[in-house]
């Protein structure tokens, strides 16, 4: 309590007895009563200030019982209290007591005792979730009638007794669809007959809440609340991510919905994952392991994924016989998986293109004994793809998180994070698994398992696109005072992990950081998915330095709990942009990394292909001018620049894989026209992409080069 505007706070009288347990709820009384359950005890003052426990043995009595508790008063009669108390260790009686008093809560008459088959609003068959969402109000109408709320929500009344209201099946034209896991119910002061009830679905409303079954409508739109677990986006601009309980949400972005989201499964979501080699292929995953497949756009979700090397669920031990239920053995809530893609691109044009045939995919998951899977199939809708394990952690700890690349001899590398701060890089993957390969054939996969910080969690893992070497670790947990580590050599045992959390005013807030990822458009800087937001950090160009300065990028989202972070591409391979998946404001991109001539521009119709924007359509107000000549190029080119202003200008230079092969300050050039002469004749022959910055503006402009 407290009597200063909330400066200081005490325990009040009559409560203050040393164990007082759980503050579970307080009410007040339109006449100024207040009333309080807390621990296993119900309180009441008439004066606000001095309370009296007024729970016991006797008939009549607030019973003495353990478990959750929420209260309800009259805004009619203050006189006429209730009270709903659940055992969330009870499955089939959830519900242990629902009372009410008709004088204030001086006497307490019981109106059930227990739930049942015919009334169990706090349950959902499987188990007891009213230490979760529990919620009660009375109809400021009718003091006699009571809406409760759980899973369900229900009304009773002293003349109709137990009623249903709600059907949390969201079909076409179900005005009593409701939202499960209710959370609180409230009144329009002006109109009673208006009532709002709080959900994990958002808002629902009902107007004619005095009727017997109301009718309800969702207040959704623009109401951009959604905690998401994941977000995956499309190279035309399409979202999806998995929520929780509110399934995966599917956007189109489309410019009449963007801020409109299809189900395309319901529940928990967990992680998304949209192919860039063929769009039409996209997973969703439910908790526990259940890992799903489409192959029409995201119309369908179907299982039969995963085979009996990850999803046995044994029939026969004798025969070794296995039953499958569609979910990954001993998996996390929210299970971990990757889709990592090899992308072909046709450079001959630019901006590149995919070329789908040629390009190629790996699926990594895990479980929760430390067991990481692989398969080399995911994107053929026409078969179960065949899974291997690759590596064990060799604790059994759970697997957390995973990273896929090639090590510094080009082959294909997983790296794994624990639940108990390991790391196990796995190395020399195959990258074909057949039918003719040995049971044992993972034994020829190099292992090398160290701990970054020991009992912590494994957040994520990045490794460094332009040297595979280096590692980016972050990790979660609260009171810890470092959360970000990079190693210098992965492959070297006797190498350290170093921390990157900064110190000063340019440190990383201590606080846990949920996913990381590397800007790949050279910059090289890092992007961190933060309890408060996002975080970047430069790293500079070559081997980082030891000076770590992270910035606030929160412009737009502000400080909200960030869960999952991707730089995606769009329209074409080397125009990225970065989403983020917030736990409790929906999903956001920026197109702050992507170049000039990038078309970031969601189309107008749903599916329609994003083409590069031409480069006549582009604003060119305070942007650079860049042509090369001559182009083909042998051994020196000419820079041709114009530039709005005086300014500082950098020049890189990146090959076809992305990875940064020059580097060059130009020095400070004039306003107009400027040329500048760069030698290439160290670069091997082949397409390359030159990328010019100036200092002040950060404006940068890109052109294609090609050296013979």
């Amino acid at each position: 309590m407290s009597n200063d505007g909330g400066e200081t706070w005490f325990t009040p009288n009559g409560i203050n007895d040393g164990n007082v347990g759980a503050g579970y709820d307080v009410v007040i009384a339109s006449n100024g009563t207040v009333h309080i359950v807390a621990g296993n005890k119900y309180y009441r003052s008439t004066d606000g200030d001095n309370f009296e426990d007024l729970t016991g043995n006797s008939i009549g009595d607030f019973p003495i019982i353990t478990g959750r508790k929420v209260l309800a008063v009259s805004p009619e009669d203050p006189n006429y209290v209730y009270a709903v108390i659940v055992d969330s260790e009870d499955i089939i009686a959830c519900l242990s007591q629902f009372l009410r008093s008709e004088n204030g809560g001086t006497t307490w008459i019981p109106v059930v005792n227990g739930s049942s088959t015919a009334f169990d609003p706090t349950t959902n068959g499987l188990q007891c979730q009213g230490g979760y969402d529990l919620a009660l109000a009375v109809d400021p109408a009718n003091k006699t009638r009571v809406f409760i709320a759980g899973v369900t929500l229900w009304s009773w009344s002293l003349s109709t007794a137990f009623l249903q209201l709600d059907n949390t099946s969201n079909y076409p034209g179900n005005t009593h669809y409701v939202h499960a896991d209710k959370h609180y119910i409230t009144f329009d002061p002006k109109n009673p007959s208006t009532m709002y009830i709080a959900s994990d679905g958002g808002i629902s409303r009902s107007n004619n809440a005095g009727t017997i079954q109301p009718t309800f409508t969702t207040l959704n739109r623009n109401y951009n609340v959604t905690q998401f677990y994941s977000v995956a986006a499309g190279r035309d601009g399409r979202v999806m991510g998995g929520a929780q309980d509110n399934g995966t949400q599917y956007a189109t972005l489309c410019a009449n919905s963007f801020l409109s989201t299809t189900e395309v499964s319901g529940g928990d979501g967990g992680v998304s994952a949209i192919s860039k080699i063929d769009p039409n292929i996209m997973f969703a995953a439910l908790p526990e392991g259940l890992i799903m497949r489409s192959s029409n756009g995201g119309e369908s979700f179907g299982v039969g994924f995963l085979d009996n090397a990850l999803d046995c669920e044994p029939l026969n031990d004798a025969d070794n016989s296995c039953g499958g239920d569609n979910q990954i053995d001993n998996a996390d809530f929210i299970t971990p998986y990757v889709l990592h893609e090899n992308l072909a691109t046709d450079n001959s044009v630019f901006p590149p293109t995919i070329i789908a045939s040629e390009s190629t995919a790996r699926f990594v998951t895990c479980n929760n004994s430390g067991v990481i899977l692989t398969t080399v199939n995911p994107l053929d809708p026409s078969t179960v793809p065949t899974w291997d394990t690759i590596g064990v952690f060799p604790s059994g700890s759970a697997a957390t998180c995973m990273a896929v690349g090639k090590d510094t001899e080009g082959k294909q590398m997983v790296i794994a994070g624990s639940a108990d701060g390991d790391i196990m890089v796995m190395r020399n993957i195959p990258e074909v698994i057949n039918d003719a390969k040995t049971e044992l054939w993972e034994e020829d996969v190099l292992l090398n398992v160290r701990t970054v910080e020991d009992g912590r969690t494994v957040t994520a893992i990045v490794i460094d696109p332009f040297d595979s070497k280096i590692v980016y670790i972050v990790l979660g947990n609260y009171g810890n005072s470092s959360y970000a580590y990079r190693i210098s050599n992965i492959f070297n045992e006797n190498a350290a992990f170093e921390s990157m959390q900064g110190s000063g005013i340019d440190a990383l807030p201590p606080m846990p950081i949920y996913d990381l990822v590397y800007d790949k458009t050279g910059f090289n800087r890092l992007f961190a998915a933060t309890e408060l937001g996002i975080f970047r950090l430069d790293i500079g160009f070559g081997y980082p330095s030891d000076t770590f300065t992270w910035t606030e990028e929160n412009t737009g989202i502000g400080p909200v709990p960030v869960f999952d972070i991707n730089q995606e591409m769009m329209s074409s391979p080397d125009c990225l942009l970065i989403y983020i998946g917030t736990h409790g404001k929906g999903i956001y991109r920026s197109t702050a990394t992507a170049y000039e001539y990038c078309n970031t521009v969601l189309p107008n119709d749903c599916w329609t292909e994003v083409a590069e924007t031409p480069r006549s359509t582009i604003n060119t107000t305070d942007l650079i001018s860049l042509n090369i000549a001559p182009n083909p190029v042998r051994s020196n080119a000419t820079l041709q620049l114009n530039m709005p202003k005086n300014t500082s200008v950098n020049m890189w230079v990146f090959d076809v894989q992305g990875k940064q092969v020059m580097h060059q300050d130009l020095g400070r050039v004039q306003e107009g026209d400027n040329t500048l002469s760069i030698d290439v004749s160290n670069l091997s022959k082949g397409n390359y992409l030159v990328l010019v910055q100036d200092d002040i503006t950060k404006h940068r402009v890109s052109k294609k080069m090609i050296v013979q």
